[in-house]
């Protein structure tokens, strides 16, 4: 049986295409039915595969403060938009995501249409879309820097300002925007009235 293939018409159908490869490729059985694929998987299955495809693309792993930031995105889908602090499957340092479904309460299920279908929960684009502009960003533009650990990339605002909270000045974080598709966010802290600015950078 050969690898997944998606015919496209238009550019305007890569986005999806690759989603749909990215997801037989992960998801897909030996034996199946023709052209069968599981419409819902458990986090733990997705997040394997997330990791997997951004080291292919970018050449250097996601880390357990991006892994975090992921799960609580997961979270916030399955939950129709609504996240509590932290669950325990997602505390950086913790066996977070585990290979063995519904192993955690918190090994939430994500469907094939929340994975790249419904827009994220007070947004305009999936989840997929966000993910793979992030990925194309980093391995069209700044890959070198990336493979570097020069850039955090998926991390939330409330943990960027926890991590530049002591800082000295002149220290900023890069990061990827979770308002706007394709695009960084480049943090750093005043040195005088303890607030933090951004300057967003175009994709």
């Amino acid at each position: 049986m050969s690898l997944p293939v998606v015919v496209t018409v238009h550019c305007s159908q890569e986005v999806q295409s690759w989603a749909t490869i990215t997801w037989d490729n992960a998801f897909s059985k030996n034996n199946r039915v023709p052209f069968y694929v599981v419409d819902t998987v458990n986090w733990s299955h997705m997040v394997d595969a997330l990791k997997f495809k951004y080291f292919q693309e970018t050449g250097r792993r996601l880390t357990d403060d991006n892994l975090s930031h992921l799960c609580e995105w997961s979270e916030s889908i399955a939950n129709n938009g609504t996240t509590s602090k932290f669950p325990v499957s997602c505390i950086p340092g913790e066996k977070a995501f585990r290979g063995t479904v519904n192993s955690d309460p918190n090994d939430r299920p994500i469907t094939w249409s929340q994975f790249c279908k419904e827009p994220l929960p007070q947004r305009t684009f999936t989840f997929w879309d966000w993910f793979y502009a992030a990925m194309k960003l980093t391995k069209d533009k700044l890959r070198d820097q990336w493979k570097k650990d020069l850039i955090v990339g998926f991390i939330s605002r409330r943990q960027t300002e926890e991590k530049l909270m002591n800082s000295t000045p002149g220290t900023f974080l890069l990061r990827f925007s979770d308002s706007v598709i394709g695009e960084f966010r480049s943090s750093h802290p005043a040195r005088y009235d303890g607030m933090f600015y951004t300057l967003n950078l175009l994709n």
